[in-house]
């Protein structure tokens, strides 16, 4: 008599480590250089600022009824996930 679906016995499959996945410690190395810690520092800077002031010129011509205020918003936004960013880096 064939056993249902349900009474047969289920197959337990190992897994291996292949070595493709990453390790959750960090390696020595991977720490960016000082170098490229400043650029990014730098970069994220230029991007803070440019967003920001983007924002507040939007944020008043919305005042003035010249344009909506959807996209002053998600200037400020971008701008303020740029400025932590940047304060994480710096850190």
């Amino acid at each position: 008599m064939r056993q249902s679906a349900h009474e047969r016995p289920r197959l337990v499959r190992t897994i291996r480590h292949h070595g493709g996945m990453s390790e959750l410690e960090r390696r020595p190395g991977s720490r960016p250089s000082r170098r490229q810690r400043e650029q990014r520092a730098y970069r994220l800077v230029i991007a803070t600022g440019g967003l920001g002031a983007l924002a507040v010129a939007g944020i008043l011509l919305a005042i003035f009824g010249v344009i909506g205020a959807f996209w002053p918003l998600v200037l400020a936004v971008l701008a303020v996930v740029c400025g932590v960013m940047l304060r994480r880096t710096v850190r």
